[in-house]
């Protein structure tokens, strides 16, 4: 097109905006003359950032938008620091800017006090048009809309903030693409605009951030340093370059230190004498704060007081704010929209860790009192009303720790009932999901105040329940000491109940030790004073236990009708997970007596008890029982598959107990498959555990017998005989099952190695 082609067809726009306007607009719009230079297309996107990461997902659906053509408007929302207008600069520079906006890109930063006038005015100005004479905001607007409605064009509106300035901004035609960047989610909707949420950084695209900004400084040596750097600042894009400009200045060690600092980690994040949003994290926060009205904004520092990088439950929130539930969800969805805080769920939010420590520095000494109290009442009675939902509890567990932390910081006040409640409740729940020493921990905490509050009730029960911890733990002293304490208050309190669980849970430390038959003498009496006080649980219990060690003493017919027994009762008191304890034992039994299929059957109706309930320790133990029938039907491929998601969940855990089990279990499936080495390994694995954390002494002589069997496939037969000797040594005490075959294969051995 030359030059004369150029100005008819500005003449013509300009015949279009007077037709649009009236004679008005002939006047007061100047027409590029012949003799001036042509304007150039505008290309007013930012510098991309040499260091840009990241962010292909989003950049390929923005592009997608671009060219399917269908779409001409989009919201980039997110919290300050997000990396918002990095995107859109990004997208500027990555598609052909020539051939999808041949009329180029217009780019205005908006911020909270935009000066319109001028604004449009650079608009109309970047094609060489002169719109001085439309002084008022909506003229002004139209005409440039006018202009505009023709061209293909990039138009990015930055960093907005209200509604206003975006209406009278949206000047692009049907052929234009508009972004619009912003904290402010209800302006998005307000101007039905295509929706993006920007989310933090992953791992790797921080830790290529970081190395853009430090370039040839950034060692390999440094990458575990960067992956602490990245976690500390919750992956946020701003925290990550200012973070990083420091480690230049200041080096790592010094970073790192003062982010791990509560009191230092937003100052680390701000340069010299920062000013703007771009200089200072806390700066950047500041703006949205402000923006709050002040309702608002206390309702917001009292957030500080949840758990650091957790989801807090709106349950809880409503305590808090002291609202109702429906303007608790009202403010909620503010702070949401405003990218303040983030919803994780139906019932839960979260704020970014950097926003955490903002609020928490602007909250009064008052406020965190009363925040503390209703914190710790809030989880309190969250916890009452959840106690059989499992998976809400372990999602709360960092708020739940802390209610009872906040409680215990007001002990001479309101906080002792509230933490014994707290105790009581969080028990059985720890106990279920087999948090042994976790479940110590509280435990403990609760004895302390109940003697120092006289409170022997709760004082027996918590020194029962510990006994029974330190069983699991393998502390069989500790686990007698506390039986005995416990018992003493029971007899006090004339607690035939409490007595007989006392009773019960020292007859489990006796069958953990090998005692079988103090153990059973123990059961019986416990049997006798729950049926005496006609506690249905305690009944169950103690018939259901009765049952366990009648199948490891071999005598099945009476294991079989004390379970059942159990079971009935189970079944009519309705706790699954206790349901599930004795189906397991009933699994076992059908396991025995060979019917494989009985026994997978019910296995995996315990299976699914407990993955519905959430109890992970005694989900771990039912799949290797399962991976134990597959071993019986030979099908190993499997019975290792089932026995190693064991093995998962129990390192998780910590339980040593029952991963003794599972690695034998393991060398048992590899020596059956004449894979000596391997069953070797795993043998030796469980022994090694049993000698340096304590466990069953039963599954101790069965590693023992399993390491004398594998020891003598390879030839070494004075190792072999010296661990089934041990093996029988123990087994003669506790009165296993298999001793007659275990005493055969001993006098075999001692046979071969005479030889």
């Amino acid at each position: 097109m030359d030059d004369s082609e150029k100005i008819g067809t500005q003449i013509a726009i300009g015949s279009y905006i007077a037709q649009a306007m009236g004679d008005r607009a002939r006047a007061e719009i100047t027409i590029v003359q012949p003799d001036q230079r042509p304007v150039p297309i505008p290309h007013q996107a930012p510098r991309l950032p040499d260091y840009f990461v990241g962010r292909n997902n989003e950049l390929s659906y923005l592009k997608q938008l671009v060219f399917e053509n269908k779409i001409t408007l989009v919201a980039v929302h997110g919290m300050g620091g997000i990396g918002k207008s990095t995107l859109v600069t990004a997208l500027a520079h990555s598609i052909p800017i020539n051939q999808n906006f041949p009329d180029g890109v217009l780019w205005v930063t908006i911020g909270e006090n935009p000066d319109l006038i001028s604004i449009l005015g650079g608009f109309a100005a970047a094609y060489g048009y002169n719109v001085q004479g439309y002084v008022e905001i909506e003229e002004r607007s139209k005409a440039v809309r006018s202009l505009l409605y023709e061209k293909k064009v990039l138009i990015v509106l930055d960093d907005a903030w209200d509604i206003m300035p975006i209406n009278s901004l949206l000047v692009g035609g049907p052929k234009s693409f508009t972004i619009i960047t912003t904290r402010q989610a209800m302006l998005a909707k307000a101007v039905r605009a295509k929706f993006l949420e920007l989310d933090v950084l992953s791992e790797e695209e921080s830790i290529d951030l970081i190395q853009g900004w430090i370039g040839e400084q950034m060692l390999d040596s440094n990458l575990d340093q960067a992956k602490e750097l990245s976690k500390l600042v919750e992956y946020l894009p701003l925290a990550l370059e200012l973070a990083a400009t420091q480690v230049i200045d200041i080096g790592w060690v010094s970073v790192l230190r003062r982010l791990r600092s509560d009191k230092q980690k937003l100052s680390i994040l701000e340069l010299d004498e920062a000013q703007t949003k771009r200089e200072s994290i806390r700066n950047s926060f500041q703006l949205s704060y402000e923006r709050l009205d002040d309702k608002l904004q206390e309702n917001f520092r009292k957030l500080g007081i949840f758990a650091y990088q957790t989801p807090f439950d709106i349950e809880v929130v409503r305590v808090l704010w002291d609202l109702s539930v429906e303007n608790t969800e009202v403010d909620l969805n503010k702070l949401s929209g405003r990218a303040l805080i983030k919803r994780v769920s139906e019932t839960r939010y979260q704020i970014h860790g950097l926003l955490h420590q903002f609020i928490q520095e602007l909250m009064s000494p008052q406020e965190l009192k009363i925040g503390k109290f209703r914190h710790a009442q809030g989880y309190l009675e969250f916890l009452q009303q959840n106690s059989k939902n499992l998976e809400r509890i372990r999602l709360a567990l960092p708020n739940l720790r802390l209610g009872r932390d906040n409680a215990i910081d007001f002990l001479d006040d309101w906080g002792s009932p509230i933490i014994l409640k707290y105790v009581r409740t969080m028990h059985p729940i720890l106990y279920q999901w087999g948090l042994w020493k976790e479940n110590l921990e509280w435990m403990q905490i609760g004895i302390n105040i109940a003697r120092n509050t006289g409170d022997k009730r709760t004082e027996a029960y918590l020194l029962k329940e510990i006994g029974y911890a330190y069983r699991r733990e393998a502390n069989f002293d500790l686990a007698i000491e506390s039986l005995k304490q416990s018992q003493i208050l029971y007899e006090e309190l004339d607690d035939l109940a409490g007595l007989g669980a006392v009773i019960g849970n020292a007859a489990i430390v006796l069958m953990a030790k090998g005692d079988f038959d103090e153990s059973i003498v123990l059961y019986h009496r416990c049997l006798q004073l729950h049926q005496k006080s006609g506690d249905q649980f305690g009944i169950a219990q103690a018939l259901n236990n009765l049952g366990d060690i009648y199948l490891g003493q071999g005598q099945y017919d009476r294991a079989i009708e004390y379970l059942e027994a159990s079971l009935k009762i189970r079944k009519e008191i309705g706790d699954p997970f206790w349901l599930s304890i004795t189906l397991a034992n009933i699994g076992a039994y059908y396991r025995l007596i060979g019917d494989l299929d009985r026994a997978m059957e019910t296995f995996i109706q315990v299976k699914e008890i407990r993955e519905n309930i959430g109890a992970q320790d005694r989900l771990a133990m039912i799949l290797q029982s399962i991976g134990e029938v597959y071993f019986l039907r030979k099908d190993y491929t499997r019975a290792l598959n089932y026995i190693n998601r064991s093995i998962a969940i129990h390192e998780q855990l910590g339980d040593w107990g029952e991963l003794i089990l599972a690695y034998n279990n393991i060398g048992k499936i590899y020596n059956a498959q004449r894979n000596y080495e391997e069953a070797l390994k795993y043998y030796k694995l469980g022994k090694t555990i049993y000698e340096e954390k304590g466990g069953s002494i039963k599954v101790y002589s069965i590693i023992l017998s399993g390491l004398s069997r594998v020891y003598e496939e390879l030839g070494e037969y004075k190792q072999s005989l010296l661990c089934i000797e041990q093996a029988v040594s123990i087994q003669r005490k506790i009165q296993y099952r298999d001793l007659t075959e275990n005493l055969q294969y001993m006098d075999l051995l001692k046979c071969r190695t005479m030889a």
